[in-house]
């Protein structure tokens, strides 16, 4: 089991947070700019998309194969994401 930590740029396009695993993982996101940024799948958008609040942070757990990702609704904000699990 691995534990890795990145700061991902969030853009207006859904963006990954995260690579693909095959295995089960837990995945932490905080938001640590100043706009809401959405969380969902590949096609995640403003409209159906989780709201993490600027400040805010959310564990997910994720199935083999599942990657997160965040969209924001103009211009970018950072996140930090903290992995765990996974080969």
């Amino acid at each position: 089991m691995t534990v890795a930590s990145a700061a991902v740029t969030v853009a207006t396009t859904a963006t990954a947070l995260h690579a693909a695993d095959a295995d089960p993982q837990s995945v932490s996101v905080s938001n640590v700019g100043a706009a809401i940024v959405y969380l969902g799948g590949s096609d995640v958008t403003t409209s159906n998309g989780v709201p993490l609040a600027a400040g805010a942070s959310v564990p997910v757990g994720l199935n083999g194969g599942e990657v997160l990702y965040g969209r924001v609704a103009s211009g970018t904000v950072e996140v930090r994401v903290l992995r765990q699990g996974g080969g």
